[in-house]
C-alpha cells in the first residue's frame, strides 16, 4: 500500500470528471440516436446513490495501489466500470452484478498485491534480448508471408478496401497461421518494437515496422495499425504519467466529440470513438446476461463440447447477433464478465475475475518496465471484448506472459 499523494488525488478528480462526461454523452446523444439498440433513460435516484458510492469506492481503492496495478485498475475503472455503471443507472433491469464484478476485479487486484507468489528469475542480457525476439519474430512471420506474398492492396494504407481484403484474408488464413497472426500483431512485433527503440536498434525497428505495415495491408484489421501507435504514445517510463496520458486523452476524446456533434451534426465520430468503444461492451454485458440468464452452456461451445451439447444453431456471438440487433451475420462478442456469466452464471464471473487478477499478479511480479504499457492496453481491450479463453491462447494473453517472463523481468529496474 502507499500514501496517497496530491496527483492521485487529481487523478481521481479526472475520472469523476470522465464519468460526469461519459453521463452527458450518453443523455444527449447515446439515448437520442440509439436508444432502439437499448440504450435507455429512466432517471432512478437509487441508481444514481448506488453508482455514485461504486466509482467513489472504486477511485479510493485505485488510489492505494502500486505501480502497474495502478495502471490497469486506471484503465479498468475508465474502459468498463464507468460505462457500466452509466448504463446500469439509466438502463431498466440492469443487474448490478455487472458493475459489481469489475469493482470486485479492481478490489482483489489490491489484495493480491499483498500476497507473494514465487517465480525463478531468468536474466537475459540485451543482446540475446534482441535475438530472441528477433528469431521468434522471424519464425512467426514466415508461415503468413508464404501465404500472402505480395498479393497486397496499398488502398487498405489510405482505409480504403479495408473490409474487402479481410473478407478475402480470412479465406486465405490457415488453422495454424489464424493463431499466429494475432500473436504476431498483438506481442510479438510490439515487443520487438519496443525493444529495438529501447536498445537503438535502428534497423530492426525498421524492419519489424515495414512487416507490421504489410500484415495490416494483407489483412486489413486496423487494430493492427492502432497497436503501432499505442507503442509510440506509451513510450514512457513511469505508470502514474502513462495513467495521467489515459485521463487526459479519454477527457479531450469525450469532450471534443460531443462538440464536433453539436457543431456539425455529424454523429459518426462520436457514435465511433465513445458508444463503440465505450459503451458497445457494455450493453453487451447487459445481452449475455439477459440471454444466458437460467440456461447456461457449460462451455458446450469450447472445451466440454465432447461431454455437453450446444444447443443453439449459430455460435453465441452471432446469437446475440440475430436477436439483439437483427443482424445474424453480426459477431457480437464480449468479455470476461459475460463469458463467465454465459458458461455457468455467476460462478463463472467469479472464476473469470480471479483469472484475470492472477494473469495480473504474475505480470506484476515480473516487473515489466512501463513502456510496455501499450501492450498492456491492447490485452485489457482484448480482456473487454473477448471470451476469456479465447483471450489467453488465441489473442496471445499467454504468449505475452510466457514473453515476458522468458526476457522481460525485472525491465522495470534496468530500464530506468
Amino acid at each position: 500500500m502507499r500514501n496517497i499523494q496530491l496527483k492521485n488525488i487529481i487523478d481521481a478528480g479526472l475520472i469523476l470528471i470522465i464519468m460526469l462526461l461519459f453521463e452527458v454523452s450518453y443523455i444527449t446523444f447515446i439515448n437520442k440516436y440509439f436508444s432502439f439498440l437499448g440504450y435507455a433513460f429512466v432517471f432512478s435516484f437509487s441508481k444514481f446513490a448506488i453508482t455514485k458510492l461504486i466509482i467513489l469506492l472504486a477511485i479510493t481503492i485505485n488510489m492505494l495501489q502500486n505501480s502497474i496495478n495502478y495502471f490497469i485498475s486506471s484503465l479498468f475503472i475508465v474502459l468498463m466500470l464507468i460505462p457500466n455503471l452509466i448504463i446500469y443507472e439509466f438502463v431498466p433491469d440492469v443487474p448490478l452484478i455487472i458493475p459489481a464484478s469489475i469493482l470486485l476485479t479492481i478490489l482483489l487486484l489490491y489484495l493480491i498485491s499483498f500476497i507473494d507468489i514465487k517465480t525463478t528469475k531468468v536474466y537475459f542480457i540485451n543482446e540475446h534480448k534482441i535475438l530472441t525476439i528477433s528469431i521468434i519474430s522471424l519464425l512467426a512471420f514466415i508461415p503468413i508471408a508464404l501465404i500472402y506474398k505480395l498479393d497486397i492492396n496499398l488502398n487498405v494504407l489510405l482505409l480504403n478496401d479495408i473490409y474487402e481484403v479481410r473478407a478475402d484474408g480470412v479465406k486465405k488464413m490457415g488453422a495454424i497461421t489464424s493463431y499466429i497472426y494475432p500473436w504476431i500483431v498483438k506481442i510479438i512485433f510490439p515487443i520487438a518494437l519496443i525493444l529495438s527503440l529501447q536498445y537503438k536498434k535502428r534497423a530492426l525497428f525498421i524492419l519489424i515496422f515495414i512487416a507490421q505495415l504489410y500484415l495490416f495491408v494483407v489483412q486489413g484489421h486496423k487494430s493492427v495499425f492502432v497497436s503501432v501507435f499505442l507503442i509510440f504514445f506509451f513510450f514512457i517510463k513511469d505508470y502514474q504519467k502513462q495513467v495521467r496520458v489515459v485521463l487526459y486523452g479519454v477527457l479531450f476524446v469525450v469532450f471534443s466529440t460531443r462538440l464536433l456533434t453539436l457543431f456539425t451534426g455529424n454523429i459518426l465520430i462520436e457514435s465511433i470513438f465513445v458508444r463503440r468503444t465505450f459503451f458497445v461492451p457494455a450493453i453487451n454485458n447487459v445481452f449475455y446476461l439477459d440471454f444466458f440468464k437460467d440456461r447456461p452452456l457449460y462451455y458446450s461451445n469450447s472445451i466440454l463440447k465432447r461431454i455437453f451439447d450446444y444447443p443453439y444453431h449459430l455460435s453465441p456471438a452471432y446469437l446475440l447477433g440475430e436477436k439483439y440487433y437483427l443482424a445474424p451475420k453480426m459477431s457480437v462478442n464480449n468479455g470476461f464478465i459475460s463469458d463467465g456469466y454465459m458458461n455457468i452464471g455467476v460462478w463463472g464471473i467469479l472464476i473469470n475475475v480471479f483469472g484475470v487478477v492472477i494473469y495480473f499478479k504474475l505480470l506484476s511480479k515480473i516487473n515489466i518496465s512501463p513502456i510496455f504499457s501499450g501492450i498492456l492496453i491492447i490485452i485489457i481491450f482484448t480482456l473487454i471484448s473477448s471470451y476469456f479463453l479465447t483471450s489467453l491462447l488465441t489473442h496471445g494473453l499467454l504468449l505475452f506472459l510466457l514473453l515476458s517472463f522468458i526476457i522481460l523481468q525485472d525491465t522495470n529496474k534496468s530500464f530506468k
